[in-house]
This record gives structure tokens, sequence and C-alpha cells, in this order.
């Protein structure tokens, strides 16, 4: 090996070394599912193996024995970070999937939720409007029996009955009314006296 490469290529190398550690340390600390803690030890076990062909490798340039340093590298350490390399990728890719799973498993939640809302929507507005027929049918019979009340005393009908029998403010109207009528047919009978 090059001297001059080993020197520049060292301590870059170290603190990538040093950064990955971090890394898996940090990954280790998380809630992890058996799958993943499965798949972190055998990362584990591959990063050991490449850093000890490394070191080996390394070593046995040191000693003079190229040769076999460059046998060592060929055979084993590059199929070993291969190895190494797929492993980081078949973790990333399972944590991608699952990051998908999650965020369609949060996108059905929501969707379960906006539906519920517009049902509950759509039930408030059909009980709004239930209650609006409701309301206005009680309006408009009573009001309906007081304008005919009116319009048979306008048209000179004293003698007709008053329906009777509401407590609200309508048989109270329709009180008045039969009231009025009963006073305007003694008013008549007094001028015909």
């Amino acid at each position: 090996a090059d001297p001059l490469l080993e020197s520049q290529f060292k301590e870059p190398i170290a603190a990538t070394s040093a950064r990955i550690s971090e890394t898996q340390k940090a990954l280790a600390d998380m809630d992890l599912s058996e799958q993943d803690k499965v798949q972190m030890a055998r990362i584990a076990a591959a990063r050991q193996t490449t850093l000890g062909l490394r070191g080996k490798a390394g070593r046995l340039s040191a000693a003079g024995q190229r040769d076999e340093a460059r046998a060592l590298v060929l055979q084993r350490y590059q199929p070993a970070v291969a190895t190494y390399l797929q492993l980081l990728r078949d973790f990333a890719q399972s944590q991608a999937d699952a990051a998908d799973a999650l965020r369609d498993r949060t996108a059905a939640s929501l969707q379960r939720i906006l539906l519920g809302a517009a049902a509950g929507m759509a039930l408030l507005f059909a009980g709004i409007v239930a209650g609006s027929v409701v309301l206005i049918r009680g309006i408009q019979k009573p009001l309906a029996e007081a304008n005919a009340v009116a319009a048979r005393i306008a048209e000179g009908d004293l003698a007709s009955p008053v329906p009777q029998g509401r407590g609200d403010e309508f048989g109270e109207l329709l009180q008045s009314l039969g009231a009025m009528g009963e006073s305007l047919s003694g008013v008549v009978r007094q001028v015909r006296q």
C-alpha cells in the first residue's frame, strides 16, 4: 500500500467509522421491532467482520506481505463489504416499507375519521331539518286556525266557535280572538236594541 494514500484516507476512514458506530448505537437504543433488532445484529456482525478483515489486510501489508493482503482484500474483504452494504440496503428498505405502511395506516385512519365526521354532520343536518319541519308545522297549524277565526270575525261571523285547549301563545291568541268575537257580538246586540 502507498503510505501517501494511507495517510490521506486514514482520518476520513476513522471519522466515518466513528459516525457509523454512533448511528448504530442510536438505532440500537431506539424502540425497534424484533425483526429490526435481528437485522441490526446482523449488520453489526457484518461490520465487525469487515473491520476485522480490513485490519488484518492492513497488518499483512505493513508486514510486507502485500500479495497475501491483496488476496485477502479480493477474496474475503470485498465480499464481506458487499454483504455488509446489502444488509444496510435491506434495513433501509425495511424501514422505508414500515414508513409507507405507517403512512397508509395513518391515511386510512384519517379517512375513517373524516367519514365519521361527515356522517355526524349529515346526521346533525338531518336532525336540524327534521326539527325545523316539526317546528314549522307546530307554528303553521295554530296560526292557520287563528287566521281562520280572524277571517270569520272579519266576515261578520261572530257566533262560530273558537278552538280551545292550547296552553301556549297560540292558545292565548285564539282566546283573545274568541273574546273579541264575543265582545263584538255584544256590541252588535246593543246597537240592534
